[in-house]
């Protein structure tokens, strides 16, 4: 068991602070990589998404306070996840304490008990406690605003679109909207493909294990200066004739890419590539 004890202020009064932190499903949002999906009565079930090192992991499960004193401005959250590939557990018992430091100034104490089984485990304590004090940091700030909410985006057309919620040091919280387009690549002409690729949520690896190779990146990410441009297909040679290897090109807006495609090779008796 880990205990990692992590504290931040925010700059609104202790009673605001507290309504905004003991409501959970305005505050999820806040949290970097945590989706709320669905509330039953007093359990709250949804995933959380956490980078640590070189693997990158999500857990579903479900949270609940076992204990809230409005008065005293104490609260204990229980939590319970699965590894969504199946690599493990976490259980947190999660105790958070306001004080007033003055009319308009809150300091909030956050003393976590985790309980972590599987691969996500041997990054031990180091790399667990930056990732708290990282996820208390960042969500610090719009927990702070009595005004942040999330916003729900809804497509208008067949493209899929979301949003993401995250903050800059300057300019505090920011929405992210995403929108993403498939298209049919053809000569001369290229329209929007009839089945559009959804949104992937996350990172994808082969075999969905996060200490393998990236296949397919995140699209919910806060900002990209300029948008991705990936191609999946065949090469072939003109008249489908015999060739050792052909140019492969591609053109889209300012982008502009040859790779030289060959076909099966292997290492001969005298050593030479044919």
């Amino acid at each position: 068991m880990d205990k990692l004890l992590n504290e931040f202020t925010v700059h609104r009064p202790i009673a605001e602070t507290w309504n905004v932190l003991t409501e959970v499903e305005r505050i999820a949002p806040c949290m970097p990589g945590a989706a709320l999906e669905e509330i039953e009565g007093d359990i709250f079930r949804g995933v959380v998404k956490i980078k640590l090192g070189a693997i990158s992991t999500a857990f579903k499960g479900q949270a609940n306070f076992i204990e809230r004193d409005d008065t005293a401005h104490r609260a204990v959250l229980k939590a319970e996840g699965r590894d969504t590939t199946g690599k493990g557990n976490a259980s947190a018992l999660i105790t958070a304490q306001l004080e007033s430091i003055d009319a308009g100034t809150t300091r909030c104490f956050v003393e976590t008990e985790l309980h972590i089984t599987g691969k996500v485990a041997q990054f031990g304590r180091g790399i667990m406690g930056d990732v708290s004090k990282k996820l208390n940091t960042q969500g610090a700030a719009p927990s702070g605003s009595a005004t942040f909410r999330a916003m729900d985006v809804v497509s208008a057309c067949p493209l899929p679109v979301a949003s993401v919620l995250w903050r800059t040091p300057k300019r505090g919280a920011v929405l992210t909207i995403v929108c993403k387009a498939t298209y049919a690549l053809l000569p001369v002409e290229s329209s929007l493909a009839a089945e559009q690729d959804a949104l992937h949520e996350g990172d994808r690896h082969r075999d969905d294990d996060p200490a393998r190779e990236l296949l397919v990146a995140s699209d919910l990410v806060p900002f990209k200066r300029r948008a991705d441009v990936v191609l999946v297909g065949r090469a072939y040679a003109p008249r489908r004739e015999p060739v050792r290897s052909l140019l492969a090109r591609l053109i889209a807006g300012e982008v502009d890419k040859t790779i030289e495609v060959f076909g099966d090779r292997a290492f001969a008796l005298d050593g030479q590539l044919g």
